[in-house]
């Protein structure tokens, strides 16, 4: 694994199974596709400079037999970079409480 910061539950699941935050997920699940072991780790970056995109993690060769440029749509971010911790977990807390389930569709009865 690169020597970036790494999210912090991933420095557990480590701990858990005591290695070395270096080794890499492929050495810790073994018999696991190699390119899905990749994929995770350059998604597990906390720095989201250096951590995959979206746009990347499609390309992935993980994803090859899905992958369709054509059918995939790249949206602008709309959130900025520049934030403080505090402000983050706000705009996430608001986010995850205004949230409301949609009712269950009504499926039509006929007579």
């Amino acid at each position: 694994m690169s020597s970036t910061r790494t999210i912090p539950s991933l420095e557990k699941l480590y701990s858990v199974f005591d290695l070395d935050t270096e080794e890499e997920l492929s050495d810790v699940f073994i018999g696991a596709n190699p390119l899905g072991a990749d994929l995770l780790e350059k998604m597990f970056v906390l720095d989201s400079d250096k951590r995959i995109t979206a746009a990347q993690t499609l390309a992935h060769a993980y994803f090859a037999q899905y992958h369709d440029p054509d059918d995939e749509p790249v949206a602008n971010p709309y959130e900025s970079r520049d934030l403080l911790i505090d402000e983050w977990k706000s705009l996430t807390y608001n986010e995850v409480i205004s949230f409301v389930v949609p009712p269950p569709a009504q499926e039509k009865i006929e007579s």
